[in-house]
């Protein structure tokens, strides 16, 4: 149980961590730093650490370009979860290689 607390404080200290890296980019950059890219026709997508931004590219020479950036719930909490899972299975198969073989 100590494992997993420990994990998941390490994966949200993560997590926020990457939240807050990505916004400093986002406010420098209009994008994201760490994030999937999902492309479409007049769409970009990108998607990391709780954040979502979706850049929407005009047709029309008199349109202009559509720019927002979301906090996304679901992305940080599945984040979050994954990162949780990732570090305790690391520790997990450290500890139980590092545990001492009794001879039979």
């Amino acid at each position: 149980m100590k494992k997993l607390i420990v994990s998941a404080v390490v994966s949200l200290i993560l997590t926020l961590t990457g939240l807050f890296v990505n916004c400093m980019y986002y406010q420098n950059n209009k994008s994201l730093l760490l994030a999937y890219r999902m492309y479409g026709g007049e769409i970009t997508a990108e998607k990391g650490f709780g954040l979502s931004v979706t850049h929407i590219y005009a047709m029309t020479p008199d349109s202009r370009d559509s720019l927002s950036c979301r906090f996304d719930p679901i992305g940080f909490i599945l984040t979050f979860l994954l990162l949780t899972l990732i570090i305790w299975l690391v520790w997990t198969i450290i500890a139980m290689i590092r545990r001492p073989r009794s001879a039979a």
